[in-house]
């Protein structure tokens, strides 16, 4: 018996274009096969499909199949769009033949498929794959006629799923760890476990083939060689618009150290730049060369260079190295990873002028633009001179050893001449067909769109260019840098000794140093470095030296005398009086009632004694003791003692 199909008598109606009254009243009259829901006082019908006229009933099936026809065309277009190219070519290729092969008897389409290999022989097709190409569109349209190879219909993996998971934790491991490694320990997981027969366990490229059908090539990589790694080969990137930067708005620093050996104070070294560069026009502002490793020093330096020559930026965008986190450069930053650094710092080079400073993420090259140069300054100059040594070990040359054996390094002067002159005449000169340049090279950018230049005094950038030290102590003799070794001297300290200072000074003339308060960043005054004198002066310049060591004490002695001279000078009777003076009340009246307690226990024992008078005359007087016979013999004493004994 054939199930009964309900349909509303709603969508009924509308599917054959009746009213639902009608359709109603036949329900209620038997007319149709039906049923009903009561929800309150209203019948919701339902109608048997197979109940209604021929005529409806063909009516309605010719309506659904309209409707499940677009929803197949629907679900094939979408399939199709979805699908890989190589698989859309096979559904191509088949849609192409059944135009054409249309109409044909078995015969003239055998022959016709022969002709079209010989002319596609990338696209072969015999008959019966036509044949069952066609049973295939029928059956699912365009979606089954897309490729489906390496798609479904895949056999079961001969592995079990527990040695492969042992074999995938081996594998997924930072060191990429080889597939003949890992397959060898599951080799040996699967033994001690199961007791497996060897000849029959599946090799390690089967294991390496379902790792790698499972798992994403990414996701591998990432397992294998660390995120840094990943994120330089796979993962997105965020990129940035130029368009409303200004040249000259933003700067941009960073270290690098130079694959190129160099002869310094006779010991060879690879020297460091610290670079300044506009992140618009890619113009390198700034730079210093040094032997070093890279501190804050040449931090100031580079800076320095750049400000004096091109004025003051807004924004600069630093690298999230310790040097550049200093106090007295960027202000420093918190223990988090944040973009904005601390603004509160008090002594903070950039604060003072009023620049923004910006932190890059900790070792990420991709956020910090002026990486790409230091790529240009390898391939354009290192590569090309004699002591390059490379990137990485692997990239070193066999005969860095025999020219630093030779001495056919640079020395460090003359490379720097030759790195400055690279990096005015080359690499500032160089064009670009990047996004920001096209074409022009940064000198060019910078000439047509450097418009506004923000300068502040010579002095007063060499003030704030002065390398700010660590809290020091006004001591006797000044403030004494450990650093260096020296006593900076004012006589305006004479007053100031035991006040915590901090001091900025010139890298490269540290002969005077400007002083600051180290809480209120006030300005005290200026420092000169103070010599010691030599123990003997015999010479006529030690016997200057001496001479002025002689009267800055003297001097100090007479300021402080100074500060000490009084008007008055009071004798010790005076003093006396003004402190009696100074008291607000000097005398206290007091007027008491007097009240006589009598015949107390005391008053009773010195009237007895005054009745008493023998008593009292030898109460208190000791009563004299009897002399002692003095005897001449033995014989005398034992007479005396029987006389006193009868």
């Amino acid at each position: 018996m054939q199930k009964a199909q309900w349909v509303d008598i709603k969508n009924l109606a509308q599917a054959l274009g009746f009213k639902i009254e009608t359709l109603r009243r036949g329900c209620v009259s038997n007319k149709y096969i039906s049923r009903f829901v009561k929800s309150g006082k209203y019948k919701n019908y339902e109608i048997d499909i197979a109940s209604l006229p021929e005529k409806y009933l063909k009516k309605y099936n010719n309506i659904l199949n309209d409707k499940n026809k677009n929803k197949n065309l629907q679900f094939n277009s979408e399939v199709y769009d979805n699908a890989q190219e190589w698989q859309r070519k096979q559904a191509d290729k088949y849609l192409q033949l059944f135009t054409l092969t249309e109409g044909m008897s078995h015969n003239k389409t055998v022959e016709f498929l022969k002709n079209w290999n010989v002319a596609h022989p990338d696209q072969k097709v015999c008959y019966t794959s036509l044949y069952y190409a066609k049973q295939k569109y029928k059956e699912s349209g365009v979606a089954g006629l897309l490729s489906q190879k390496g798609q479904g219909n895949k056999k079961q993996s001969i592995i079990p799923e527990d040695y492969y998971e042992y074999y995938k934790s081996l594998f997924l491991r930072e060191g990429a760890p080889s597939a003949f490694f890992c397959w060898q320990a599951t080799l040996g997981f699967a033994k001690e476990k199961d007791n497996i027969d060897i000849l029959k366990f599946p090799s390690y490229k089967t294991f390496e083939r379902l790792l790698k059908s499972r798992v994403p090539k990414q996701a591998i990589y990432m397992a294998r060689f660390g995120n840094a790694a990943w994120n330089k080969k796979f993962a997105s990137y965020i990129p940035r618009d130029y368009s409303n930067l200004r040249a000259g708005s933003c700067w941009v620093s960073d270290h690098a150290q130079i694959d190129v050996a160099v002869n310094f104070n006779g010991s060879v070294c690879f020297p460091w730049v610290t670079v300044f560069r506009d992140v618009k026009t890619s113009k390198w502002l700034g730079w210093f060369l040094h032997a070093e490793a890279p501190n804050s020093d040449h931090i100031f330096q580079a800076f320095y260079y750049g400000v004096q020559h091109f004025g003051l930026p807004d924004d600069i965008y630093l690298d999230n190295g310790k040097d550049y986190r200093c106090k007295d450069f960027a202000g420093g930053r918190t223990s988090s990873i944040k973009v904005e650094h601390n603004s509160m710092k008090e002594n903070s080079l950039l604060k003072n002028i009023g620049i923004n400073v910006h932190f890059a993420l900790p070792y990420n090259a991709q956020t910090k633009p002026v990486e790409r140069d230091f790529l240009k300054v390898k391939s354009f100059l290192s590569k090309g001179f004699v002591g390059y040594r490379g990137g990485k070990i692997t990239e070193r040359p066999e005969k860095l050893k025999d020219e630093i054996k030779a001495d056919k390094i640079m020395q460090f002067e003359d490379f720097k001449v030759l790195f400055d002159d690279f990096i005015e005449n080359f690499l500032n000169k160089k064009p670009s067909k990047g996004k920001v340049l096209q074409g022009k090279c940064p000198d060019e950018l910078w000439a047509q769109e450097f418009t506004n230049k923000k300068v502040i005094s010579k002095d007063a950038l060499k003030l704030f260019c002065m390398r700010t030290s660590k809290t020091m102590t006004i001591g006797r003799n000044g403030i004494y840098d450990s650093q260096l070794q020296l006593t900076y001297w004012g006589e305006w300290m004479i007053c100031e000794k035991g006040r915590k200072v901090f001091i900025r000074r010139d890298i490269n003339a540290y002969q005077e140093a400007w002083v600051f308060d180290a809480q209120t960043e006030e300005y005290l005054g200026k420092g000169n470095v103070y010599h010691a004198v030599s123990f003997l002066a015999q010479t006529n310049v030690e016997k200057a030296q001496y001479k002025e060591a002689i009267e800055r004490k003297n001097k100090e002695k007479k300021i402080l005398k100074s500060y000490i001279k009084c008007k008055y000078n009071p004798s010790n009777e005076e003093i006396v009086a003004n402190l009696k003076n100074g008291l607000e009340q000097t005398e206290f009246i007091s007027t008491p009632t007097v009240s006589q307690i009598t015949n107390t226990k005391m008053d009773q024992i010195v009237n007895q004694e005054k009745k008493s008078d023998k008593n009292l005359q030898f109460k208190y007087v000791a009563q004299p003791k009897p002399k002692k016979t003095l005897y001449l013999t033995e014989s005398q004493k034992r007479r005396a003692l029987e006389r006193c004994a009868m």
